[in-house]
């Protein structure tokens, strides 16, 4: 990975990979600058990813910047 997407560098994001296999769980991010951390756990597992935003504005955003096949997004 060549983004850093949590606070602490990639060390959440390879500590939750490294122990946990996602393929069939159900997964939900929530806030407004997790598009990135759920497109990188979209790649990763087998099921859908829950994006959860809080206001009409970043839900619009998100949407522009995901493939709606991956995720589902509400607020």
């Amino acid at each position: 990975m060549n983004q850093i997407l949590l606070p602490g560098s990639n060390k959440q994001i390879n500590f939750l990979l490294d122990r946990i296999t996602l393929d069939g769980l159900n997964l939900l991010v929530i806030g407004s600058q997790s598009v990135d951390i759920a497109k990188t756990l979209a790649d990763k597992a087998s099921m859908d990813v829950e994006l959860i935003v809080e206001d009409y504005e970043t839900l619009m955003i998100s949407n522009l910047e995901l493939d709606k096949k991956k995720m589902l997004i509400s607020n």
